[in-house]
């Protein structure tokens, strides 16, 4: 049983790959609990490349993404590379708004597709 309780983790290879368990990411407890479980990997597992898959959440708001930045910003100063995978269209939305795809995360349709990019 995974440690975690927002997500489950898969090393593939030398990627850390974090599956996001719950399909609605407003509750504000949660996110926080996201975000210090995201920050105790990155300083536990200390990953040079982690990918954060999406699969199967549907909604999120704007303090996850506070979380994801949170969890982005510790894994670049100790010289890492996070992607994001596998979002639906709406979710995927959210980060465009927000000016975040492309200039903070790189985003792939697919974990598979992020896999092969790094």
């Amino acid at each position: 049983m995974s440690q975690y309780k927002c997500f489950a983790v898969q090393q593939h290879v030398d990627v850390t790959v974090v599956h996001l368990l719950d399909q609605r990411m407003l509750d504000r407890l949660m996110i926080n609990e996201l975000r210090d479980e995201l920050l105790n990997l990155v300083d536990t597992r200390q990953p040079e490349k982690l990918l954060i898959n999406f699969g199967g959440v549907t909604h999120l708001s704007s303090e996850a993404i506070g979380a994801l930045l949170s969890c982005w910003k510790h894994l670049a100063e100790s010289g890492g590379v996070m992607r994001l995978a596998g979002m639906n269209e709406n979710v995927r939305e959210v980060f465009r708004i927000t000016r975040l795809e492309g200039r903070v995360f790189d985003i792939y349709d697919t974990a598979d597709k992020a896999l092969a990019r790094f």
